[in-house]
């Protein structure tokens, strides 16, 4: 123990896990005084299906590891937690252009971004536990997301055929995207650089390319039933709506 550091402010030894370990890697470095740690937005880090997931949010007292202003902590602790705010304040943003793209598809040929509202659910690796999961709702409960005037695909950087083999063993109808090569992954700055695969993150991009909006923290189990309530928070025009309107025209 440092000396000037005794008993009931002992302080929690860098790299120990918050109480909730559950999908926690890590810990949050926040340092305090007296005690007392700032609120702030910190750099949030879980493992999804053994991939690093990391987000910002709002600083949580019930968990992070306090670190008294004269003790001395591991450098490259530091590094890693500006390093990922860095990353994070690089990523696209509501109201920028959607990277185009040209990626092969499942149901043959490539896509592209088109004339009408697309959704990206970017995910790490193909036959995983929790993108298995996403893909079992987004196959068994897609017709909640069909309501819409949209198209959407699962994208990951697995090879082609890789993802046909998991849309047939999931049976899913809709298309899933490969980008092999990690270029659109990048360019929409999803790609965990430590891990060589995309974080599970939702892109939502209007019909004139615009991103309006972006969910970072993507709930496996009720993939579907979270797209289409976020569509019609949207105000994307339903399916049944666009084509009266294309008839009256």
């Amino acid at each position: 123990m440092p000396s000037g550091a005794t008993g009931r402010d002992k302080p929690v030894p860098y790299g120990r896990r918050p109480r909730d370990t559950r999908n926690l890697v890590g810990a949050t470095l926040v340092v305090a005084r007296s005690g007392q740690a700032e609120p702030s937005i910190v750099p949030y880090a879980r493992a999804v299906d053994g991939v690093l997931d990391v987000s910002m949010r709002p600083f949580d007292s019930h968990e992070h590891c306090t670190m008294k202003r004269n003790l001395w902590f591991p450098l490259v602790g530091l590094a890693t937690v500006l390093s990922l705010a860095t990353a994070y304040a690089g990523e696209l943003k509501v109201g920028d252009k959607a990277p185009d793209f040209d990626l092969p598809s499942t149901h043959g040929g490539t896509y592209q971004l088109g004339d009408k509202p697309v959704v990206l659910a970017w995910f790490p690796k193909a036959y995983t536990r929790g993108c298995t999961i996403e893909c079992k709702s987004l196959a068994e409960n897609g017709h909640l997301i069909e309501e819409f005037d949209v198209d959407y695909f699962m994208v990951s950087c697995d090879p082609i055929e890789d993802n046909k083999g998991f849309a047939e063993e999931n049976n899913a109808k809709f298309p899933l995207l490969s980008d092999p090569t990690k270029e659109t992954a990048e360019s929409y700055g999803v790609l965990n650089a430590d891990w060589g695969v995309p974080n599970r993150h939702n892109y939502y991009i209007g019909a004139d390319g615009t991103i309006l909006a972006i969910d970072r923290q993507v709930n496996p189990a009720t993939a579907a039933e979270d797209i289409a309530a976020k569509l019609a928070e949207l105000e994307i025009p339903k399916a049944k709506e666009s084509a009266q309107a294309e008839s009256d025209t």
